[in-house]
Protein backbone atom coordinates (compact mmCIF):
# COMPACT_ATOMS: atom_id res chain seq x y z
CA UNK A 1 0.00 0.00 0.00
CA UNK A 2 1.15 3.54 -0.65
CA UNK A 3 1.85 5.94 2.15
CA UNK A 4 -1.28 7.41 3.69
CA UNK A 5 -2.20 11.01 2.94
CA UNK A 6 -1.14 13.70 5.38
CA UNK A 7 -4.58 14.36 6.80
CA UNK A 8 -4.94 10.84 8.19
CA UNK A 9 -1.32 9.67 8.45
CA UNK A 10 -0.81 10.96 11.99
CA UNK A 11 -3.80 8.92 13.20
CA UNK A 12 -2.24 5.57 12.37
CA UNK A 13 1.57 5.92 12.66
CA UNK A 14 1.76 3.65 15.68
CA UNK A 15 -1.45 1.74 14.99
CA UNK A 16 -0.05 -1.73 14.35
CA UNK A 17 2.13 -1.70 17.48
CA UNK A 18 -0.62 -0.39 19.72
CA UNK A 19 -3.10 -2.83 18.19
CA UNK A 20 -0.82 -5.76 19.05
CA UNK A 21 -0.17 -4.51 22.58
CA UNK A 22 -3.88 -3.92 23.15
CA UNK A 23 -4.76 -7.43 22.10
CA UNK A 24 -2.02 -9.02 24.20
CA UNK A 25 -2.82 -7.06 27.33
CA UNK A 26 -6.59 -7.35 27.09
CA UNK A 27 -7.04 -3.65 26.38
CA UNK A 28 -9.40 -4.50 23.53
CA UNK A 29 -12.57 -4.06 25.51
CA UNK A 30 -15.33 -1.51 25.43
CA UNK A 31 -14.42 -0.14 28.85
CA UNK A 32 -10.61 -0.11 28.90
CA UNK A 33 -7.91 1.86 27.15
CA UNK A 34 -10.03 4.91 26.25
CA UNK A 35 -7.99 8.11 26.67
CA UNK A 36 -9.14 10.69 29.15
CA UNK A 37 -9.49 13.22 26.30
CA UNK A 38 -12.20 11.21 24.54
CA UNK A 39 -14.69 14.08 24.81
CA UNK A 40 -12.48 16.14 22.50
CA UNK A 41 -12.34 13.44 19.85
CA UNK A 42 -14.58 13.31 16.79
CA UNK A 43 -16.99 10.39 16.80
CA UNK A 44 -16.96 7.82 13.99
CA UNK A 45 -20.02 5.55 13.85
CA UNK A 46 -20.01 2.30 11.89
CA UNK A 47 -23.13 0.23 11.12
CA UNK A 48 -23.06 -3.52 10.52
CA UNK A 49 -25.43 -6.48 10.29
CA UNK A 50 -22.88 -9.02 11.55
CA UNK A 51 -24.61 -11.55 13.78
CA UNK A 52 -22.15 -14.26 14.79
CA UNK A 53 -20.11 -13.96 17.96
CA UNK A 54 -16.80 -14.05 16.10
CA UNK A 55 -17.85 -11.40 13.61
CA UNK A 56 -18.88 -9.08 16.42
CA UNK A 57 -15.62 -9.74 18.26
CA UNK A 58 -13.75 -8.90 15.07
CA UNK A 59 -15.41 -5.48 14.89
CA UNK A 60 -14.68 -4.95 18.59
CA UNK A 61 -11.04 -5.68 17.83
CA UNK A 62 -10.98 -3.24 14.92
CA UNK A 63 -12.77 -0.35 16.62
CA UNK A 64 -10.97 -0.56 19.92
CA UNK A 65 -7.58 -1.03 18.32
CA UNK A 66 -8.25 2.08 16.24
CA UNK A 67 -9.33 4.07 19.29
CA UNK A 68 -6.14 3.11 21.11
CA UNK A 69 -3.95 3.97 18.12
CA UNK A 70 -4.70 7.69 17.91
CA UNK A 71 -6.35 10.60 19.73
CA UNK A 72 -8.32 12.38 17.00
CA UNK A 73 -11.28 10.03 16.61
CA UNK A 74 -13.40 7.81 18.81
CA UNK A 75 -15.07 5.03 16.83
CA UNK A 76 -17.93 2.75 17.79
CA UNK A 77 -19.93 0.23 15.82
CA UNK A 78 -23.61 -0.57 16.03
CA UNK A 79 -25.42 -3.79 15.16
CA UNK A 80 -28.39 -2.85 13.00
CA UNK A 81 -30.25 -6.14 12.69
CA UNK A 82 -29.89 -8.95 10.14
CA UNK A 83 -29.18 -8.17 6.50
CA UNK A 84 -32.80 -7.64 5.41
CA UNK A 85 -33.52 -5.29 8.35
CA UNK A 86 -30.21 -3.51 7.81
CA UNK A 87 -31.20 -2.56 4.25
CA UNK A 88 -34.50 -1.12 5.46
CA UNK A 89 -32.70 0.98 8.07
CA UNK A 90 -30.32 2.33 5.45
CA UNK A 91 -33.27 3.41 3.32
CA UNK A 92 -34.98 4.98 6.33
CA UNK A 93 -31.73 6.68 7.28
CA UNK A 94 -31.61 8.37 3.89
CA UNK A 95 -35.06 9.84 4.39
CA UNK A 96 -34.59 10.77 8.04
CA UNK A 97 -30.94 11.83 7.79
CA UNK A 98 -29.89 9.42 10.53
CA UNK A 99 -27.12 7.60 8.66
CA UNK A 100 -23.79 6.78 10.34
CA UNK A 101 -20.35 7.82 9.06
CA UNK A 102 -19.47 4.42 7.68
CA UNK A 103 -21.24 1.16 6.87
CA UNK A 104 -20.27 -2.42 6.15
CA UNK A 105 -22.47 -3.45 3.26
CA UNK A 106 -22.91 -6.72 1.37
CA UNK A 107 -20.98 -6.23 -1.87
CA UNK A 108 -23.91 -6.81 -4.30
CA UNK A 109 -25.98 -4.18 -2.47
CA UNK A 110 -23.43 -1.44 -2.93
CA UNK A 111 -24.49 -0.43 -6.44
CA UNK A 112 -28.04 0.34 -5.33
CA UNK A 113 -26.91 2.67 -2.56
CA UNK A 114 -24.34 4.34 -4.77
CA UNK A 115 -27.23 5.11 -7.13
CA UNK A 116 -29.21 6.43 -4.14
CA UNK A 117 -26.35 8.84 -3.57
CA UNK A 118 -25.46 7.93 0.01
CA UNK A 119 -21.80 7.03 -0.52
CA UNK A 120 -18.96 9.48 -0.91
CA UNK A 121 -16.86 9.34 -4.07
CA UNK A 122 -13.44 8.54 -2.58
CA UNK A 123 -11.65 7.97 -5.89
CA UNK A 124 -8.91 10.53 -5.19
CA UNK A 125 -8.22 8.94 -1.82
CA UNK A 126 -8.12 5.42 -3.25
CA UNK A 127 -5.91 6.30 -6.20
CA UNK A 128 -3.49 8.24 -4.02
CA UNK A 129 -3.17 5.83 -1.09
CA UNK A 130 -4.01 2.32 -2.29
CA UNK A 131 -2.68 0.04 -4.99
CA UNK A 132 -5.87 -1.34 -6.51
CA UNK A 133 -3.86 -4.00 -8.35
CA UNK A 134 -3.18 -5.96 -5.14
CA UNK A 135 -6.85 -6.86 -4.59
CA UNK A 136 -8.81 -9.80 -5.91
CA UNK A 137 -10.11 -8.28 -9.17
CA UNK A 138 -13.75 -9.21 -8.58
CA UNK A 139 -13.61 -7.83 -5.04
CA UNK A 140 -12.21 -4.40 -5.87
CA UNK A 141 -14.64 -4.22 -8.81
CA UNK A 142 -17.54 -4.31 -6.33
CA UNK A 143 -16.69 -0.80 -5.07
CA UNK A 144 -16.09 0.73 -8.50
CA UNK A 145 -18.86 2.22 -10.67
CA UNK A 146 -18.32 4.26 -13.82
CA UNK A 147 -14.59 4.22 -13.05
CA UNK A 148 -15.15 5.90 -9.68
CA UNK A 149 -14.56 4.38 -6.23
CA UNK A 150 -17.25 4.60 -3.56
CA UNK A 151 -15.65 2.42 -0.91
CA UNK A 152 -13.04 -0.23 -0.23
CA UNK A 153 -13.39 -3.97 0.40
CA UNK A 154 -13.47 -5.03 4.04
CA UNK A 155 -13.43 -8.81 3.67
CA UNK A 156 -14.40 -11.52 1.21
CA UNK A 157 -15.63 -15.11 1.23
CA UNK A 158 -17.42 -17.78 -0.77
CA UNK A 159 -19.12 -21.09 -0.05
CA UNK A 160 -17.93 -24.67 -0.07
CA UNK A 161 -19.17 -28.09 1.00
CA UNK A 162 -18.52 -28.63 4.70
CA UNK A 163 -18.85 -32.24 5.84
CA UNK A 164 -18.72 -34.22 9.09
CA UNK A 165 -15.58 -36.34 8.94
CA UNK A 166 -16.73 -38.83 11.56
CA UNK A 167 -19.97 -39.54 9.68
CA UNK A 168 -18.11 -40.00 6.41
CA UNK A 169 -15.56 -42.32 8.01
CA UNK A 170 -18.37 -44.37 9.49
CA UNK A 171 -19.97 -44.70 6.04
CA UNK A 172 -16.62 -45.49 4.44
CA UNK A 173 -16.89 -42.85 1.69
CA UNK A 174 -14.97 -39.81 0.51
CA UNK A 175 -16.46 -36.32 0.11
CA UNK A 176 -18.23 -35.97 -3.26
CA UNK A 177 -16.64 -34.25 -6.23
CA UNK A 178 -19.52 -34.29 -8.72
CA UNK A 179 -23.31 -34.28 -8.61
CA UNK A 180 -23.66 -38.05 -8.95
CA UNK A 181 -21.36 -38.63 -5.98
CA UNK A 182 -23.09 -35.83 -4.09
CA UNK A 183 -26.57 -37.34 -4.42
CA UNK A 184 -25.22 -40.76 -3.41
CA UNK A 185 -23.43 -39.27 -0.39
CA UNK A 186 -26.61 -37.46 0.65
CA UNK A 187 -28.49 -40.76 0.44
CA UNK A 188 -25.92 -42.68 2.47
CA UNK A 189 -25.63 -39.94 5.09
CA UNK A 190 -29.38 -39.68 5.69
CA UNK A 191 -30.68 -41.51 8.76
CA UNK A 192 -33.64 -41.19 11.10
CA UNK A 193 -31.60 -38.73 13.17
CA UNK A 194 -30.12 -36.57 10.45
CA UNK A 195 -30.31 -35.36 6.87
CA UNK A 196 -27.61 -35.85 4.31
CA UNK A 197 -27.42 -32.22 3.23
CA UNK A 198 -28.69 -28.74 4.12
CA UNK A 199 -28.48 -25.27 2.60
CA UNK A 200 -30.15 -21.95 3.27
CA UNK A 201 -33.40 -21.52 1.31
CA UNK A 202 -34.82 -18.56 3.19
CA UNK A 203 -36.43 -15.95 0.92
CA UNK A 204 -33.56 -13.51 1.18
CA UNK A 205 -30.17 -12.69 -0.38
CA UNK A 206 -28.48 -15.53 1.50
CA UNK A 207 -30.34 -18.25 -0.40
CA UNK A 208 -29.74 -16.54 -3.75
CA UNK A 209 -26.03 -16.49 -2.89
CA UNK A 210 -26.16 -20.22 -2.13
CA UNK A 211 -28.27 -21.15 -5.15
CA UNK A 212 -26.30 -19.46 -7.93
CA UNK A 213 -23.19 -21.74 -7.77
CA UNK A 214 -25.44 -24.75 -8.47
CA UNK A 215 -27.10 -23.01 -11.43
CA UNK A 216 -23.71 -22.09 -12.87
CA UNK A 217 -22.33 -25.57 -12.22
CA UNK A 218 -25.26 -26.95 -14.19
CA UNK A 219 -24.00 -25.11 -17.25
CA UNK A 220 -25.76 -21.75 -17.27
CA UNK A 221 -24.00 -18.40 -17.37
CA UNK A 222 -25.01 -15.42 -15.29
CA UNK A 223 -26.39 -13.70 -18.37
CA UNK A 224 -28.51 -16.76 -19.17
CA UNK A 225 -29.84 -18.04 -15.85
CA UNK A 226 -33.09 -19.93 -16.15
CA UNK A 227 -31.89 -22.17 -18.98
CA UNK A 228 -30.96 -25.86 -18.94
CA UNK A 229 -28.38 -25.54 -16.15
CA UNK A 230 -30.92 -23.88 -13.87
CA UNK A 231 -33.47 -26.60 -14.60
CA UNK A 232 -30.91 -29.32 -13.85
CA UNK A 233 -29.92 -27.74 -10.54
CA UNK A 234 -33.47 -27.07 -9.34
CA UNK A 235 -34.49 -30.59 -10.30
CA UNK A 236 -31.63 -32.01 -8.25
CA UNK A 237 -32.60 -29.90 -5.23
CA UNK A 238 -36.26 -30.91 -5.61
CA UNK A 239 -35.24 -34.58 -5.71
CA UNK A 240 -33.07 -34.20 -2.59
CA UNK A 241 -36.07 -32.85 -0.69
CA UNK A 242 -38.57 -35.40 -2.09
CA UNK A 243 -36.25 -38.28 -1.21
CA UNK A 244 -35.81 -36.98 2.33
CA UNK A 245 -32.10 -36.23 1.99
CA UNK A 246 -32.57 -32.48 2.54
CA UNK A 247 -35.05 -30.90 4.99
CA UNK A 248 -37.93 -28.74 3.82
CA UNK A 249 -37.25 -26.63 6.89
CA UNK A 250 -34.35 -25.11 4.95
CA UNK A 251 -36.87 -22.52 3.75
CA UNK A 252 -36.74 -21.11 7.29
CA UNK A 253 -32.96 -21.33 7.81
CA UNK A 254 -30.39 -18.61 7.34
CA UNK A 255 -26.80 -19.64 6.69
CA UNK A 256 -26.09 -19.36 10.41
CA UNK A 257 -29.15 -21.53 11.19
CA UNK A 258 -27.81 -24.18 8.79
CA UNK A 259 -24.47 -24.07 10.62
CA UNK A 260 -26.25 -24.62 13.93
CA UNK A 261 -28.04 -27.67 12.51
CA UNK A 262 -24.76 -29.08 11.24
CA UNK A 263 -23.03 -28.41 14.56
CA UNK A 264 -25.86 -30.27 16.34
CA UNK A 265 -25.37 -33.32 14.11
CA UNK A 266 -28.67 -32.82 12.28
CA UNK A 267 -27.05 -32.94 8.83
CA UNK A 268 -23.87 -34.53 7.50
CA UNK A 269 -23.08 -31.96 4.78
CA UNK A 270 -23.88 -28.29 4.37
CA UNK A 271 -23.22 -25.54 1.90
CA UNK A 272 -21.70 -22.68 3.85
CA UNK A 273 -18.84 -20.23 4.17
CA UNK A 274 -15.96 -19.71 6.61
CA UNK A 275 -18.11 -17.57 8.92
CA UNK A 276 -19.95 -20.80 9.87
CA UNK A 277 -16.84 -22.61 11.11
CA UNK A 278 -16.73 -21.17 14.68
CA UNK A 279 -20.13 -22.69 15.50
CA UNK A 280 -18.89 -26.05 14.23
CA UNK A 281 -15.60 -25.85 16.13
CA UNK A 282 -17.30 -24.80 19.36
CA UNK A 283 -19.48 -27.91 19.10
CA UNK A 284 -16.36 -30.08 18.80
CA UNK A 285 -17.32 -31.45 15.37
CA UNK A 286 -14.44 -32.72 13.25
CA UNK A 287 -15.15 -31.25 9.85
CA UNK A 288 -13.64 -30.97 6.41
CA UNK A 289 -14.11 -28.42 3.65
CA UNK A 290 -14.10 -29.26 -0.06
CA UNK A 291 -15.20 -27.44 -3.17
CA UNK A 292 -18.87 -27.69 -4.08
CA UNK A 293 -19.59 -30.76 -6.21
CA UNK A 294 -19.41 -29.86 -9.90
CA UNK A 295 -21.64 -30.90 -12.78
CA UNK A 296 -20.42 -29.06 -15.88
CA UNK A 297 -18.69 -25.88 -14.67
CA UNK A 298 -16.86 -24.99 -11.49
CA UNK A 299 -17.82 -21.41 -10.66
CA UNK A 300 -18.46 -19.87 -7.27
CA UNK A 301 -19.71 -16.45 -6.25
CA UNK A 302 -17.73 -14.07 -4.10
CA UNK A 303 -19.36 -12.73 -0.97
CA UNK A 304 -18.19 -10.37 1.72
CA UNK A 305 -18.62 -6.80 2.82
CA UNK A 306 -17.36 -3.42 1.67
CA UNK A 307 -16.67 -0.24 3.57
CA UNK A 308 -18.99 2.51 2.35
CA UNK A 309 -18.18 6.06 3.45
CA UNK A 310 -21.37 8.03 3.92
CA UNK A 311 -21.56 11.34 2.08
CA UNK A 312 -21.52 14.58 4.10
CA UNK A 313 -20.75 12.80 7.37
CA UNK A 314 -17.38 12.43 9.13
CA UNK A 315 -15.53 11.46 5.96
CA UNK A 316 -12.04 12.09 7.33
CA UNK A 317 -12.73 9.95 10.40
CA UNK A 318 -14.17 7.14 8.29
CA UNK A 319 -11.13 7.22 6.00
CA UNK A 320 -8.82 7.12 9.01
CA UNK A 321 -10.57 4.00 10.33
CA UNK A 322 -10.26 2.33 6.90
CA UNK A 323 -6.57 3.26 6.70
CA UNK A 324 -6.01 1.71 10.12
CA UNK A 325 -7.80 -1.48 9.04
CA UNK A 326 -5.60 -1.70 5.96
CA UNK A 327 -2.42 -2.23 7.94
CA UNK A 328 -1.38 -5.81 7.26
CA UNK A 329 -1.26 -6.91 10.89
CA UNK A 330 -4.63 -5.39 11.66
CA UNK A 331 -6.34 -6.79 8.60
CA UNK A 332 -4.98 -10.28 9.31
CA UNK A 333 -6.02 -10.24 12.96
CA UNK A 334 -9.51 -8.90 12.27
CA UNK A 335 -10.18 -11.43 9.50
CA UNK A 336 -8.78 -14.26 11.59
CA UNK A 337 -11.12 -13.30 14.41
CA UNK A 338 -14.14 -13.04 12.07
CA UNK A 339 -13.38 -16.23 10.08
CA UNK A 340 -13.30 -14.35 6.79
CA UNK A 341 -10.70 -13.73 4.10
CA UNK A 342 -8.78 -10.50 3.52
CA UNK A 343 -9.58 -8.95 0.12
CA UNK A 344 -5.86 -9.07 -0.77
CA UNK A 345 -4.50 -12.44 -2.03
CA UNK A 346 -1.08 -12.24 -0.35
CA UNK A 347 -2.78 -11.76 3.03
CA UNK A 348 -5.32 -14.52 2.33
CA UNK A 349 -2.38 -16.86 1.68
CA UNK A 350 -0.89 -15.99 5.06
CA UNK A 351 -4.20 -16.69 6.74
CA UNK A 352 -4.64 -20.10 5.12
CA UNK A 353 -1.10 -21.03 6.17
CA UNK A 354 -2.20 -20.52 9.77
CA UNK A 355 -5.55 -22.30 9.32
CA UNK A 356 -5.79 -24.96 6.56
CA UNK A 357 -9.60 -24.77 6.73
CA UNK A 358 -9.31 -21.56 4.69
CA UNK A 359 -7.47 -23.27 1.82
CA UNK A 360 -10.54 -24.16 -0.25
CA UNK A 361 -12.13 -20.74 0.20
CA UNK A 362 -8.87 -18.97 -0.72
CA UNK A 363 -8.37 -21.15 -3.80
CA UNK A 364 -11.92 -20.50 -4.96
CA UNK A 365 -11.38 -16.75 -4.79
CA UNK A 366 -9.16 -17.14 -7.86
CA UNK A 367 -12.15 -18.08 -10.05
CA UNK A 368 -15.04 -16.32 -8.34
CA UNK A 369 -17.54 -14.10 -10.08
CA UNK A 370 -19.03 -11.01 -8.47
CA UNK A 371 -22.76 -10.34 -8.29
CA UNK A 372 -21.89 -6.66 -8.30
CA UNK A 373 -20.67 -6.93 -11.87
CA UNK A 374 -24.23 -7.52 -13.07
CA UNK A 375 -26.30 -4.36 -12.88
CA UNK A 376 -29.52 -6.37 -12.92
CA UNK A 377 -28.62 -8.44 -9.84
CA UNK A 378 -30.79 -6.40 -7.42
CA UNK A 379 -33.78 -7.11 -9.68
CA UNK A 380 -33.25 -10.89 -9.83
CA UNK A 381 -31.94 -11.83 -6.39
CA UNK A 382 -35.46 -11.95 -4.93
CA UNK A 383 -36.69 -14.01 -7.86
CA UNK A 384 -33.88 -16.53 -7.33
CA UNK A 385 -34.78 -17.03 -3.67
CA UNK A 386 -38.48 -17.24 -4.54
CA UNK A 387 -37.75 -19.86 -7.20
CA UNK A 388 -35.76 -21.94 -4.72
CA UNK A 389 -38.49 -21.59 -2.09
CA UNK A 390 -41.18 -22.56 -4.59
CA UNK A 391 -39.22 -25.60 -5.73
CA UNK A 392 -38.71 -26.89 -2.20
CA UNK A 393 -42.31 -26.29 -1.12
CA UNK A 394 -43.58 -27.76 -4.44
CA UNK A 395 -45.50 -24.57 -5.18
CA UNK A 396 -43.49 -24.51 -8.41
CA UNK A 397 -42.12 -27.28 -10.57
CA UNK A 398 -38.42 -26.96 -11.41
CA UNK A 399 -39.44 -26.01 -14.94
CA UNK A 400 -41.77 -23.26 -13.71
CA UNK A 401 -39.12 -21.99 -11.30
CA UNK A 402 -36.50 -21.91 -14.07
CA UNK A 403 -38.88 -20.02 -16.36
CA UNK A 404 -39.58 -17.53 -13.57
CA UNK A 405 -35.86 -16.80 -13.35
CA UNK A 406 -35.32 -16.71 -17.12
CA UNK A 407 -38.11 -14.19 -17.62
CA UNK A 408 -36.45 -11.72 -15.25
CA UNK A 409 -32.98 -11.77 -16.86
CA UNK A 410 -32.54 -8.82 -19.23
CA UNK A 411 -32.10 -10.02 -22.80
CA UNK A 412 -29.34 -8.73 -25.01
Amino acid sequence: MKKAVKRVAHTILTGALIFAIACLTGACSRQEGVPETENARQEVVLWSYYETKKQKEGLDLLVEGFNNSQEDYLARWEYRGPSSEFKKLLSIGIAEETLPDLVLIDNPDMRKYVEFGIFEDISDEVELNYDVNVFYPEVIASVRYNDRYYGLPFCCNNVGLIYNKDMFREAGIQPPEDWVQFIEAARLMTTEERYGFAMSAIVEEQSSFQLVPWLLSGGDEMQHLGEEGTLRALTMIRDLVEDGYMPKDCINWSQVDVARQFAAGKCAMMENGPWALPLVEEAGVEYGVVKLPVDRNRVVVTGGENFGVVKDKNVDGALALIAYCYQDDVMLEVNKQMYSLPPIPRLAVKLQEENPAYRVFAEQMEHCISRSFYSYWPQITGVLSEALYGTITEELTPKEAAELIRDRIPQG
